[in-house]
């Protein structure tokens, strides 16, 4: 495919060379930096692209354009266990991975449904389930595929997650089924959280939660007494109104159980987009590759060292979100934009909104797979 050029955004497409693109592009991030400042020019990226891709754009964006404006779609969907595994581990990054479902001895499933959204995922499991039985949980208002699937389908009432967690909790307190060595060993909070989880009762949570008390403390007793148990998740969690409590909850319940940090043992989001773990881990969005942080002046220099650049290229602290970006090019503080396999005109609120900061651009690249994804129709290249 050759790439595609226009002056405006309402002008025909006309096929051009690669090396025009290239040179075009180029030349519009360097007028509008000149202009304007590193910074008026953002980049957008995605859960899409191989690890590789994402680290050498990220290289690209912090290391030469040097705009401190840049994120990824993921910041969407995934907010929430990137929040709630810094306020759980300090770093986000998963304790586990897929290969836990071959030691696993329970399996717990929050707002998941993996045979429809996450087959090959689903796949593994399965033929973990066939080489060993162990009991499957869903959590999920819905009856789903993954629901009629599981040993124990909890339909819990929407938006009542953390009622459930914290019950768990108390019956695992109460019953005396928690991992003390462990929790003395690997944890802090314990007497703060304790006290926390007295207050929900299964009697209680209950009447909130819509999961009869017997069936909770069935639950909690079958996850405890596991000897390797492992919470997932996808967006029935994280794209909640406190999706970061709600993973916290499962870090909360692996940590009293002693599920962290062996195998068979996690609390792993699944990713709403096929690498957005990689964008999270190596693009730099957020921070420095390989969970540095911008904040942290080692950080910035080990990066600058290795990479060959000034230490002082780097910004202090992140710059603007995805949810920023678009509100920052209506006030003209961005200038031009490259979206990278990502149609914010279905993806964000208010599309129509959207449509008049995407027109407002001096220059828009977009690039994707599809010709007929909407952003093309206010991009200048393609």
């Amino acid at each position: 495919e050759e790439p595609l050029y226009r002056e405006k955004h309402f002008k025909d497409y006309q096929e051009v060379t690669w090396d025009f693109a290239l040179d075009k592009m180029a030349d519009e991030i360097t007028h509008i930096q000149t202009n304007y400042g590193r910074d008026a020019f953002a980049v957008v990226s995605t859960g899409q692209i191989m690890t590789e891709e994402f680290y050498t754009l990220g290289k690209l964006t912090r290391g030469v354009l040097g705009t401190n404006n840049y994120d990824g779609n993921t910041t969407l969907c995934m907010a929430s266990a990137v929040s709630g595994y810094k306020r759980s581990f300090g770093s986000d990054g998963p304790p586990g991975c897929y290969d836990d479902f071959e030691h696993t001895e329970c399996l717990m499933a929050f707002g998941s449904n993996l045979p429809e959204q996450h087959p090959i995922i689903y796949w593994r499991l399965k033929e973990a389930l066939e080489k060993r039985k162990f009991p499957v949980i869903v959590v999920d208002p819905r009856v789903t595929m993954f629901a009629q699937f599981a040993d124990i389908h909890l339909p819990i009432t929407p938006g009542t997650d953390l009622v459930l967690l914290n019950s768990l909790a108390h019956v695992i307190f109460d019953e005396g089924l928690e991992d003390r060595n462990y929790i003395e060993a690997h944890t802090n909070g314990f007497e703060e959280f304790s006290k926390l989880v007295e207050e929900y009762d299964p009697v209680s949570a209950a009447k909130i939660c819509g999961i009869d008390e017997d069936t909770i403390r069935h639950t909690a007793r079958l996850y405890a007494n596991a000897g390797a148990a492992m919470g997932i998740w996808t967006m029935g969690i994280n794209q909640s109104t406190h999706g970061t409590d709600g993973v916290c909850g499962i870090n909360n319940l692996n940590l009293i159980t002693g599920n962290i940090g062996k195998p068979g043992s996690s609390s792993l989001s699944i990713t709403g987009q096929c690498n957005a773990m990689g964008t999270r881990e190596w693009s730099l969005c957020s921070g420095l590759p390989g969970y540095r942080t911008l904040e942290n002046p080692e950080h910035r220099k080990q990066i600058s060292e290795f990479w060959n650049v000034d230490e002082d290229f780097f910004p202090a602290k992140r710059g603007m979100t995805m949810t920023d970006i678009f509100p920052a090019i209506e006030t003209g503080q961005v200038k031009g934009l490259w979206l990278v396999a990502t149609n914010p005109m279905t993806s964000m609120p208010n599309s129509a909104r959207i449509r008049k900061s995407l027109e407002k651009l001096d220059f828009l690249v977009v690039q994707d797979s599809y010709r007929d994804v909407e952003t093309t129709q206010y991009a200048n290249m393609f």
